[in-house]
């Protein structure tokens, strides 16, 4: 049977006898010791291959238009990722002049809304991680020979990070040996909109998942409220 017991509703913990009034006087702590940092084990597990048509195949508009969802991700016209992803949409030629709104819910369930440009003859992305995604629009005429739309490996995190709190990624247990590139969450004062940052903030995986690879992340995260451990409400439309 799994027990789970709560420690403490303090904002921080401190271990340690050792006392400097420098710090401990004049500072908020107030305590002994050191505080005990609240480290974060994320368990990914393993991670799926990209699969870039995984949500729409070589999909076409001659206008405004709901995308046709049919790609091997989709089911009961959802599709579902393995993990929180952002969404990638590929094309061969240039598409950057519309713009694609994505839908769907977050790895909590939430309501999410984003809306981003399209790429030019390469890959672009949301800036947020969608756990399902129910439908996908397009602003106007699709000109490319094949546009196809699935997922990446940028991957949402489950709580909110921000400049240097993110620490370490391992690959079946071994630390990467190239930089995770890591964007901060939004603003824990901010308003998320369509077009903002992941409330959370993402990754993006330094090596290409195979759907094998285990992979692990640890983080420093803020406890003291809702907001500060999981980001702002998310933008729902």
């Amino acid at each position: 049977m799994t027990t789970i017991h709560h420690i403490s509703n303090a904002d921080y913990l401190m271990r340690g006898t050792a006392y400097y009034n420098k710090y401990h006087k004049d500072t908020l702590i107030n305590r002994r010791g050191a505080p005990i940092p609240a480290l974060v084990a994320v368990e990914f597990g393993t991670v799926d291959t990209i699969d870039a048509d995984g949500l729409c195949v070589n999909v076409t508009s001659t206008g405004a238009a709901t995308l046709s969802a049919t790609g091997a991700l989709v089911s009961s016209s959802v599709g579902t990722f393995d993990v929180p992803r952002c969404v990638a949409v590929t094309s061969t030629a240039n598409e950057s002049a519309l713009t694609f709104t994505v839908t769907g819910t977050d790895e909590y369930g939430e309501a999410l809304v984003e809306t981003f440009a399209g790429p030019n003859a390469t890959i672009s992305y949301s800036q947020k991680a969608f756990k399902t995604v129910t439908t996908i629009t397009v602003s106007g005429n699709i000109t490319s020979s094949r546009v196809d739309i699935g997922s990446s490996n940028k991957i949402g995190l489950p709580f909110r990070g921000g400049s240097g709190k993110f620490i370490a990624l391992t690959v079946d247990g071994v630390a990467t040996s190239t930089a995770v590139t890591y964007v901060s969450a939004l603003s824990s004062t901010a308003v998320s909109t369509a077009t903002t940052a992941d409330v959370r903030g993402t990754i993006t995986l330094s090596s290409a998942p195979s759907g094998s690879k285990y992979y692990n992340a640890l983080m420093i995260v803020d406890t003291s409220s809702k907001t500060r451990l999981f980001g702002v409400d998310q933008y729902g439309g």
